[in-house]
């Protein structure tokens, strides 16, 4: 199953931050009761070399955040342009629930911009 987060037009993040949500209004909902991994694509079109982009769940509608393999990932770089794919990683048991994800950016320098196409989280 893949979750869309950007489709067609792009998103720009600028600057970048150490964590900072890509936009609020690209948050989702998902059941991922029947999934054990996950990970993160994206088409990067403007890129920063110290950025990596990863996603978060939560359980509470978005007061709480965590990463969904509990450490911090799924993640992927962005310091290269083009189809990035980042590695499967396991979910950790906490987010295998009907939960809210969304995208951060870790790493940022908040002086760097961003800029993603199309853009989701595969699970399997």
């Amino acid at each position: 199953m893949a979750v869309g987060f950007v489709a067609g037009a792009s998103v720009a993040v600028t600057p970048t931050l150490a964590l900072l949500e890509v936009a609020v209004g690209l948050r989702t909902k998902v059941d991922l009761s029947n999934y054990s991994q996950a990970r993160v694509c994206t088409y990067v079109t403007l890129l920063d070399a110290a950025t990596a982009l990863a996603v978060q769940y939560s359980l509470d509608g978005g007061a709480t955040w965590a990463y969904l393999d509990g450490a911090s990932g799924p993640s992927v770089s962005v310091a290269s342009g083009g189809v990035q794919t980042g590695s499967w990683v396991n979910l950790a048991a906490g987010a295998k629930a009907d939960v809210t994800l969304r995208l951060v950016t870790t790493g940022g320098n908040g002086i760097a911009a961003l800029t993603l196409g199309n853009t989701s989280v595969q699970f399997k």
